[in-house]
């Protein structure tokens, strides 16, 4: 079901940066803002994922926790991970079963060429959720156009607490 009709985020299982597989139950307890990404090869993905890592101490001190994720290979993952060198999670979505369960799957989303590199020629629509400590939605962004993402702004109000009004494609804060 699309995150914009779920009340929660639906629990699943990926591998960390480090290959551990990680469920997301073990992201409640704080805050979380799940990015969903189509993978290192996508520049707008790079600079969305630069711009959150570039804030991490402002949601850090809300305490809000990153969980990145991507169907990509998992050494592509890892690679990123090292990159930043930020405190999140680093997510490998392997067959993207993920993307599947919450409708955000993009079958043949890949570029052409991309499958030479390794990539796998399905990919997920770039989305944001961002969930309370009891893993219940406050905000969703799923972008039927992979050029258009929220800015890190509205994340950070969202977990300030500030009332936040969006266009039509966004869950609204409560």
């Amino acid at each position: 079901m699309s995150p914009r009709f779920l009340v929660k985020v639906s629990v699943f299982e990926a591998t960390d940066q480090n290959g551990v597989s990680v469920s997301s139950q073990s992201f409640l307890g704080k805050p979380a803002l799940y990015m969903f990404y189509r993978g290192n090869w996508c520049p707008l993905c790079m600079a969305q994922v630069k711009e959150i890592a570039g804030r991490y101490r402002e949601l850090s001190d809300l305490g809000v926790q990153v969980i990145l994720v991507s169907p990509q290979p998992h050494k592509n993952t890892a690679s990123l991970a090292a990159k930043f060198d930020v405190p999140f999670t680093f997510l490998t979505d392997s067959g993207n079963k993920v993307g599947d369960v919450l409708d955000i799957a993009m079958a043949n989303g890949l570029p052409a060429g991309m499958e030479v590199l390794g990539y796998d020629s399905d990919t997920v629509l770039p989305t944001v959720i961002a969930t309370d400590a009891n893993g219940k939605i406050l905000f969703a962004d799923q972008t039927d156009n992979y050029r258009v993402r929220p800015e890190s702004d509205i994340f950070i109000s969202i977990f300030a607490g500030e009332n936040v009004v969006e266009s039509s494609r966004v869950l609204k804060t409560v």
